[in-house]
């Protein structure tokens, strides 16, 4: 007599793991989606906010340096206003001594 053996089943435990349906996937890619899209939009707004604050920086430097050029330029007036003072002064001084 021979004797086959049959195959054993699996024993199965509890209830079966589904895996996750096709609209639970797109649900969740969705959320990922929009929160990715919404982390996007704050780190934009932010970038934003930035170049607005760098550009009224750049134009308060600018101002700035209008100012200081409009100071510059009354010094050298008034360095060669006395330079040539100077001069007159000076030849005046030779004319007197002489």
């Amino acid at each position: 007599m021979s004797t086959r053996l049959s195959p054993k089943k699996r024993p199965t435990t509890g209830s079966p793991v589904k895996s996750p349906s096709k609209s639970n996937l797109r649900g969740g890619d969705e959320q990922v989606v929009q929160e990715e899209n919404h982390q996007l939009q704050l780190v934009i707004g932010d970038r934003d906010v930035e170049i607005e604050r760098l550009k009224i920086s750049i134009t308060a430097l600018n101002q700035i340096k209008d100012k200081l050029q409009d100071i510059s330029s009354v010094a050298d007036e008034h360095k060669e206003t006395f330079n040539i003072s100077e001069v007159k002064r000076t030849e005046l001084h030779t004319t007197i001594i002489t």
